[in-house]
């Protein structure tokens, strides 16, 4: 009995800490001695003394958050990119500049004849069905033409790049640009003017001279700048 007595007194001393009675698997509950202590509320803390839930998120700071949500704003503007058409013609250099144009030998396809490159200005486009950039760039060719109309300035369209026959006829009929249009079946022409890969621009002066060169989609206030409307 005196046994038993001075067990329990050197428990409540503090000399034997009872041991943790173990949690049901079912119950959900949290750890506790038999004198009925336990953890306090909320998640268990770690070694650090922080919940495991802030310890996760400590690594995000200010610097770093801006610094995150910087690179998901450029990724999503890249993918953007890739996926839109180029905007926008820039002016090249060609060893044609300041000399008599090379003859257009590329057979008749569709629209007015061609007119001779002499006594009005003449803009001559390369062009292929499945560039994406040639379908962004017709409007513009077309609003050019409309403007430019009472100058007599020709717009001259060159379908070349291995096109198909189909495929040139349903992209004039979906732009509805008027315009001469030859048939570079050969690669003849393109081999001429120095083409690369459509579109691509030129401007020719009524003294039949190459004076400009677009690579990329060319926009009407680009052509209006260099063509100067005749009497």
């Amino acid at each position: 009995m005196s046994s038993v007595v001075d067990r329990s007194r050197a428990s409540a001393a503090g000399g034997v800490t009872p041991p943790l009675a173990p949690a049901r698997a079912d119950d959900g509950a949290v750890p506790t001695d038999v004198a009925g202590h336990g953890a306090a509320s909320g998640a268990v803390a770690g070694a650090d003394g922080a919940p495991p839930a802030r310890r996760k998120w400590r690594w995000l700071t200010p610097t770093r958050a801006v610094a995150l949500l910087v690179g998901l704003v450029a990724v999503g503007f890249g993918i953007v990119a890739l996926r839109q058409p180029t905007v926008g013609a820039r002016e090249a250099s060609t060893p044609l500049l300041g000399k008599p144009a090379p003859p257009l030998t590329a057979g008749h396809f569709s629209g007015p004849p061609l007119r001779p490159l002499l006594g009005h200005y003449t803009v001559v486009n390369f062009f292929a069905s499945w560039c994406p950039d040639c379908m962004t760039e017709a409007p513009q060719l077309a609003q050019f033409v409309s403007a430019e109309a009472r100058s007599g300035v020709q717009l001259v369209m060159v379908d070349d790049f291995g096109d198909s026959v189909s495929g040139a006829r349903l992209f004039l009929s979906e732009t509805g640009v008027r315009s001469t249009v030859l048939a570079d079946t050969t690669g003849a022409t393109a081999l001429a003017w120095g083409v690369h890969l459509p579109p691509e621009t030129f401007v020719v002066s009524p003294a039949g001279v190459v004076v400009a060169k677009f690579v990329g989609p060319v926009s009407a206030v680009q052509l209006e700048q260099l063509v100067v409307p005749t009497a």
